[in-house]
């Protein structure tokens, strides 16, 4: 899959590139595009991640650009505050949450893993680091400085020494003494509430 903007164009880029999936800014998702990548044999994933890409607006043209191509090619993704577009299946359109619900929890958090599920996603993305030790946590930065009360890159701490940060503080004060967690921790509490 690669990304494609509107002044890549269609014709010359496509014969170049020849991608077999194309990510889309939702705001530059439109029916006659969908339509012809479709035609091509080509997925589309729209993409919204800032605030901007969540106004309404934005994902009501992604659903009708999604029930208008006939095609169940196109898996929108989303970061969102929990919105979703109503379509009858077959040709719904499928959410996933980046990082979890990172706007309602610190992101790969357990609390926004919890709270995407809530919100009826139907994937839940989360990225996976490795500590010194070898032990898997859920982290998106290789650095502990953005999220956690840590510095430096994860890979250079124990598992020990990462289970004692604080990874919610920075989300904000509900969140303060929340802990990165193990990817061990998340596959258990996901085992039950799996549809």
């Amino acid at each position: 899959m690669t990304k494609w903007w509107p002044q890549f164009g269609l014709a010359p880029w496509f014969k170049e590139v020849r991608p077999h999936a194309v990510e889309i800014d939702a705001v530059d998702v439109t029916t006659a595009v969908c339509r012809e990548f479709h035609r091509l044999g080509v997925k589309v994933q729209a993409k919204t991640l800032g605030d901007d890409d969540d106004r309404p607006e934005v994902w009501d043209r992604v659903c009708r650009g999604r029930r208008s191509t006939g095609s169940r090619r196109t898996t929108p993704r989303r970061s969102c505050r929990g919105r979703r577009c109503k379509l009858i299946k077959p040709n719904r359109v499928r959410v996933a949450h980046h990082r979890g619900a990172s706007r309602y929890a610190p992101e790969n958090s357990l609390e926004s893993f919890k709270k995407s599920l809530a919100l009826g996603a139907d994937y839940v993305e989360f990225d996976v680091r490795t500590t010194r030790d070898g032990l898997f946590v859920l982290l998106h930065d290789g650095s502990l400085d953005r999220t956690t009360s840590g510095k430096g890159p994860i890979r250079s701490r124990t598992a020990a020494e990462v289970a004692e940060l604080d990874a919610g503080t920075w989300f904000g004060h509900p969140s303060r003494g929340a802990r990165v967690p193990t990817l061990d921790a998340f596959l258990k509490a996901a085992a039950p509430l799996e549809r």
